[in-house]
């Protein structure tokens, strides 16, 4: 390699951007995960060469499902795009003429019902697929299962929510006619055992965000029956080229080394990677809350069970979540942090331990100490 090809050594500095300092965890808009070495390495072997990626997503798929006890897998790019691939396959199936005409959705079955309760900023995922989202109350829900009805959609971290019906409940009777439940569990996977969890449900299909146990930002799994994934594939970029040039998700693509990283996160997440995690947040949390006694007009706590260190303000203060969280973003490097309601929290897994200081210098600064 020539001198001038050599990588610096703060390649944000070169493009004259500022990093972040990550207190909000695995955030898309911040890049989503820090690769481990583990991963690192193995996306380096595979960019070395070449492969079939068509046989590469299913081996990946193939390996993906031994380990998480479901019938087949297929590594995607995001869990947003799982969904809407997922929606594809439910309406679709494997024709190749409806999948030509998708986003173009006449004459198929393709309304989606979502409960109220559910609603979030990710739900739009399965319109992108041409279905039709069909909010309903959760009295409503049962009444609203139709012959036009595609699937029905549920988000895994608000099963219950707002008195929403439970998915153990919806899938016997979604199933009775013939409707597919698909699942949102984006980060559904702490503990590893949660991701087996949500499959054994016996929910069509499950979409989880790779990100969150370790993979690139740009990663996510679908997973469920093998129709319905095998469907979903033909769905996308590898089937938009080997099948006709016609499926809609041509822009889902997903690089041959991003596709090993998903399998060796997962790996290494299951091996002891999310007790590492666990263990180091906890430790760093700690760590700031020691670093931040003392500060006048706050006071900071560890919330082991998030792995974080949350902040709140005395009532006599000016300071308030909202304001202390704008001056930390325009400190030199910027702090992102969570504002949760009035209090400040801090995520950790994403910090590093030289971040800690920056952070507790700069909130002390704030206030004076």
């Amino acid at each position: 390699m020539a001198p001038n090809d050599s990588v610096t050594a703060d390649v944000y500095a070169d493009l004259g951007l500022e990093r972040v300092v990550n207190a909000r965890g695995n955030q898309t808009v911040l890049g989503g995960s820090r690769l481990s070495p583990r991963v690192l390495a193995a996306m380096e072997s595979a960019n070395a060469s070449f492969v079939d990626l068509d046989a590469l997503l299913t081996r990946v798929g193939n390996l993906v499902s031994e380990i998480l006890g479901c019938e087949a897998a297929y590594p995607t790019s995001g869990c947003a795009a799982a969904m809407a691939l997922g929606t594809a396959a439910c309406m679709a199936g494997d024709d190749q003429e409806l999948i030509a005409q998708l986003p173009d959705t006449t004459g198929m079955r393709n309304k989606v019902v979502i409960q109220s309760p559910q609603r979030n900023e990710y739900d739009r995922m399965p319109s992108v697929a041409g279905a039709q989202l069909v909010v309903v109350e959760p009295r409503d829900w049962e009444a609203s299962l139709t012959d036009d009805t595609a699937a029905v959609f549920f988000v895994a971290s608000y099963d219950g929510r707002g008195g929403s019906v439970l998915l153990s409940e919806a899938i016997p009777m979604a199933h009775a006619r013939g409707i597919p439940v698909i699942v949102d569990a984006a980060g559904s996977v702490s503990p590893p055992e949660a991701m087996n969890e949500v499959v054994s449900t016996g929910a069509d299909l499950i979409g989880f965000g790779a990100k969150y146990f370790g993979a690139p930002n740009s990663t996510g799994l679908l997973c469920g029956r093998r129709d319905l994934v095998r469907a979903a594939a033909l769905q996308g970029f590898i089937g938009f080229e080997l099948h006709g040039g016609n499926a809609f998700g041509r822009g889902f693509k997903l690089d041959r080394a991003e596709a090993v990283a998903v399998l060796e996160a997962l790996r290494e997440w299951r091996s002891g990677g999310y007790e590492s995690v666990r263990d180091s947040s906890n430790a760093r949390a700690d760590a700031l809350v020691e670093l931040l006694a003392g500060t006048s007009g706050i006071t900071a706590r560890a919330d082991a069970e998030f792995g974080r260190a949350v902040v709140t303000f005395d009532p006599a203060s000016t300071h308030t979540a909202e304001t202390v969280a704008a001056a930390l973003s325009e400190c030199h490097p910027p702090i992102w942090a969570r504002v949760e309601g009035t209090e400040l929290a801090f995520q950790t897994n994403t910090l590093s331990d030289d971040d800690l200081g920056i952070v507790a210098t700069s909130l002390r600064g704030l206030f004076g100490s």
